[in-house]
């Protein structure tokens, strides 16, 4: 992240506070506002290097920051003061940030309660090989103080690259679409909001009151919205490889991003189908996750509601399993990518390739939205 410092159209902050996108101070005795964020935003992409740091705030102030940025998000920004009356601002841009897991887990909900703004990336764990030559690099003191500025030299130059010309990119195939689609269901599924009604009951047996929940209501938003975003951050990603289409390499890490998106929970249990394709048990489940049977079971009948899995009640026991039309993005593993193989096939893809049935990305005009790294 600090290697995007310097490059063009970058916004960098280390943090932020809640009134930091527009504020309604005014200095008592000269009178004058301080500058405002969001007009210096607008075309850009804002890059904030650890968002852990704002997650640690006072929850009420990162419910404003969260909710300050569904409405720019949404075009338009009105904000009404008791010293400057009301502002508008009119600002679109990209925003880039890194944040610990446990962090984003703590306000993960709220994150999805305010539609799919964000889209995430996991990180995969380091395999031994990767652990053990990152041991070398570190030890090799020379190596990375030579190199480190030479990367960011040549981030830099490839980003003004990108920004200095308009890129003629290959409307996706028949088959890619598809893809795309149930990636964007997969993504608004995931991220839907199961409301839920707290039951009392008399337990005949002791007398006492015992409660349960009941799945009251389910909200998941159109998935449009998601289709725009993974259509853009795809082509994006594109264009950054150097291709003039988007590849097989690209939808992979757009369905890596999908499964990062969905709240954590969820994202773990629909990761063990990809050991147990063919079905689950709610009591496999809590055995695996280390949860009490009943939060098991509550965890994949909310699943089914958001049309992510399917119930099979047969007399011998119940069995949970990926929807049909969504089955291969769900129980398909997450390997290693090797980037240097498939980026080197990518070259015969040059964006300077002619095309006649493609569209243009003017640089900065047409951002991806948010995208947390984690």
């Amino acid at each position: 992240m600090l290697s995007l410092k310097e490059a063009e159209n970058v916004y960098y902050l280390d943090a932020m506070t809640e009134n930091s996108f527009a504020s309604g101070y005014v200095d008592a005795k000269t009178g004058d506002r301080p500058r405002q964020l969001l007009p210096d935003l607008d075309g850009k992409c804002l890059v904030i290097k650890d968002l852990t740091t704002i997650f640690s705030m006072r929850e009420d102030k990162v419910k404003k920051i969260l909710g300050d940025l569904q409405s720019i998000y949404d075009g338009e920004y009105v904000k009404a003061t008791g010293t400057v009356g009301v502002t508008k601002y009119k600002s679109t841009f990209a925003m880039v940030a890194c944040v610990t897991p446990q962090a984003l887990r703590k306000h993960h909900n709220y994150m999805s309660m305010i539609g799919g703004r964000f889209l995430v990336i996991r990180l995969l764990p380091l395999t031994d090989d990767e652990r053990e030559a990152g041991f070398d690099r570190v030890w090799d003191e020379e190596a990375r103080r030579d190199n480190l500025p030479k990367l960011r030299v040549l981030l830099v130059e490839h980003v003004k690259s990108l920004l200095s010309e308009a890129v003629v990119v290959d409307t996706e195939t028949p088959e890619q679409r598809d893809r795309l689609n149930k990636l964007a269901l997969l993504l608004a599924r995931g991220r839907g909001v199961i409301l839920t009604e707290k039951i009392q009951e008399l337990n005949e047996v002791t007398g006492e009151d015992r409660y349960s929940y009941e799945i009251a209501d389910v909200q998941i938003e159109e998935p449009y919205r998601a289709l725009e975003q993974l259509r853009t951050l795809g082509r994006a990603l594109a264009r950054i490889h150097g291709r003039n289409k988007i590849t097989d390499h690209e939808l992979e890490l757009l369905r890596r991003i999908v499964l990062s998106s969905v709240s954590p929970i969820r994202g773990e249990t629909l990761a063990r189908f990809r050991r147990c394709p063919s079905g689950l048990t709610f009591k496999a489940l809590a055995s695996d996750l280390g949860r009490s049977e009943t939060g098991a079971y509550r965890l994949l009948q909310e699943l089914v509601a958001l049309k992510l899995l399917v119930e099979d009640r047969a007399p011998t026991g119940w069995t949970y399993k990926p929807r049909p039309e969504l089955a291969d993005l769900i129980s398909k593993e997450v390997e290693v990518l090797d980037h240097g193989q498939d980026l080197g096939e990518g070259q015969a893809h040059s964006q300077n390739s002619p095309h006649t049935n493609g569209f243009k990305i003017e640089g900065a005009s047409t951002p991806v939205g948010s995208f947390v790294c984690v």
